[in-house]
């Protein structure tokens, strides 16, 4: 027994020892997955032909003067098993930063590039967003959330199917598609090389090593995994050409030098090998993160050719859009342009947000709106938040809208709650009420703030002329009493407006289908979410599209079926919250909404 224990100790020890070691030398399956490719894709090597004639070509005739940036939308999965690898907004958007500072080479350590390469660093030209808008043209922050039951994931792109315990890439023409997850045997991220099947075309980064704040861990905690993994996705190869040494291999690049294999750590300069020096703080190098600094402007054409010619879908993509959360016929009401606004911080340990959690209990803040568009309801609200800290992926705000009571709030109109680990800094935060509600004018929307300790969620303002009388934001104390912010006393006293919009729709309902003859109807209704749709097609058959809808007109699901004489079509919507429901019937001949009403 003693033995058997003193042997799991030294394996348990030698386990440990190699998991650490993985963990500190750079690990990247690039080549591997190459590999793989050529083995079991047929048609890769041929397109990968193509991809390398193209860039030739792209080289031949790139106008060197014209120098457009190119912005990729990105949509960031977030495959989770446990609170921890559930990483924060904050954390991906450090991370989108990142990639924006090093493919622009406004990296603070640039100055750090030799000077024997300080002439060919240079900007790539290369701009990231966070998308805004989803694949269905509804409002996205961009990051999707998928808890699984898969302990670490490996190379097998399990991650990327819903399947296999992971998420769907969104299609591959319009995103940069990059999975967050926990990675084993000591893999930071891979990439599939331009060419890959669309299914699993994207990124993957281990989420210790996505970002600089959050969970990251050195001595990969400064973003640089995801910029390494992106240039490959990007048609970048390693700058030693994976060789293993011999000096026979190329990334392509004319001005990289000829380098035998990768380096690690953080190696002092110079080094040397095949005849010259080595651009070991090369983004596609092995170094540690802080130990890289520079894309080349040979990497910059390869890159860009990749982009004009089989990444170009990307520059039509209507990702980084901004689409109204209330979709069409509504009104958007704003009180102060948003890039007016920043935030206040009087320091979260003594005053705290004026516009957030502080020291003073404050339990809501909200705007005010003075005026309503005729015959529209009260569909969503867009906060804009600047900080958002929470202890739990429980922890929630309650995003509210209240009738005036001699000018103040009073009575709840809506509400609705979000979770804290789900707000947007990169921008609005689109919050839908379940039902749109008649407001008449003045009416208040706001958030209340009922959180645990280690919570911390602050809007963006916009500060006013002091004591002007052109004030839009209110508070509510400790003690339930509301308070203009323009009070002095018992408020700041100064004059401002919060980053909180309000978006009022028209009412959707039935509509009579103008188009022809063909007649449909909805039933039961009210329904427990079993939904049979029944059809009577006068003439001929036809290709139709159902639409989900909420009553503010967002897409909540589709599907197809074809219709042809009379017959019914089961829609299953015991997903569904109970709420008022549109349903949109759409094909050549057809266009028509009928209302049903779910009811548990």
């Amino acid at each position: 027994m003693f033995w058997k224990t003193i042997l799991v100790l030294i394996l348990f020890v030698v386990t440990t020892t190699l998991d650490a070691q993985e963990i500190l030398r750079r690990t990247c399956a690039y080549d591997s997955i190459k590999k793989s490719l050529m083995a079991n894709y047929p048609e890769f090597a041929k397109i990968r032909h193509q991809i390398e004639k193209d860039y030739q070509n792209y080289l031949l005739n790139e106008d060197k003067t014209e120098r457009a940036t190119f912005t990729i939308p990105v949509v960031v999965h977030v495959v989770y098993r446990t609170n921890q690898e559930n990483i924060s907004d904050a954390q991906i958007q450090s991370q989108i930063d990142v990639l924006n500072e090093d493919f622009r080479r406004l990296n603070s350590d640039a100055s750090n590039t030799p000077a024997v390469f300080q002439g060919v660093a240079v900007d790539s030209d290369i701009e990231f967003c966070l998308a805004s808008r989803d694949p269905d043209g509804n409002p996205t922050n961009g990051i999707t959330r998928t808890q699984t039951t898969v302990n670490s994931f490996g190379l097998n792109n399990a991650m990327k199917s819903n399947s296999t315990g992971g998420k769907n890439p969104w299609p591959r023409t319009s995103y940069l598609n990059i999975w967050v997850c926990n990675l084993g045997s000591g893999l930071l991220g891979y990439a599939t090389p331009p060419g890959s099947p669309a299914s699993v075309d994207g990124v993957v980064i281990r989420y210790q090593s996505f970002g600089r704040v959050g969970t990251v861990q050195a001595p990969f905690n400064r973003g640089r995994t995801a910029t390494h993994e992106v240039g490959h996705w990007l048609n970048l190869e390693h700058i030693w050409g994976d060789d293993d040494g011999a000096c026979t291999g190329s990334d392509q690049v004319a001005d990289t030098p000829n380098q035998a294999d990768a380096y690690y750590l953080c190696p002092s300069y110079p080094q040397s090998s095949c005849g010259s020096e080595d651009m070991f703080m090369n983004y596609m190098d092995y170094v540690n993160d802080g130990c890289m600094n520079l894309f080349t402007a040979g990497q910059r054409a390869r890159m860009q050719a990749i982009l004009n010619v089989q990444r170009l879908s990307l520059k039509n993509s209507l990702g980084c859009t901004f689409v109204n959360p209330g979709g069409e016929g509504c009104d958007t009401l704003i009180n102060r342009a948003t890039s007016n606004y920043f935030l206040y911080n009087a320091g979260e340990s003594a005053e705290g947000f004026l516009v957030g959690h502080n020291s003073y209990g404050d339990k809501a803040k909200a705007e005010i709106f003075s005026s309503v568009p005729e015959n529209k309801m009260l569909s969503a609200a867009r906060l804009f938040f600047g900080r958002a800290n929470f202890s739990s992926v429980n922890s929630k705000i309650t995003v509210k809208a209240w009738a005036s009571n001699n000018g103040l709030p009073g009575n709840v109109l809506a509400q609705k709650d979000l979770n804290i680990n789900q707000i947007s800094l990169t921008g609005f935060t689109n919050v839908s009420f379940d039902n749109p509600v008649n407001v008449t004018a003045p009416f208040f929307l706001g958030f209340e703030m009922t959180y645990a300790p280690g919570d911390t969620v602050a809007l963006l303002a916009s500060d006013l002329l002091a004591a002007s009388a052109n004030n839009f934001a209110y508070e509510q104390f400790e003690n339930n009493t509301w308070h203009a912010f323009n009070q002095n006393p018992p408020s700041w006293g100064f004059s401002t407006s919060l980053a909180i919009q309000a978006v009022l729709c028209s009412p959707l309902g039935d509509e009579k289908n103008v188009l022809s003859n063909n007649k449909f109807d909805v039933f039961p209704n009210p329904s427990q979410g079993d939904v049979q749709l029944s059809y009577y097609m006068e003439n001929k058959p036809e290709n139709l599209q159902v639409n989900v809808l909420n009553i503010s007109g967002q897409l909540l699901a589709k599907t197809q079926f074809r219709a042809e004489g009379s017959g019914t079509f089961a829609l299953d919507l015991q997903k569904l919250n109970n709420g008022v429901y549109i349903i949109e019937i759409r094909g050549v001949e057809t266009h028509i909404r009928k209302k049903i009403i779910i009811s548990k």
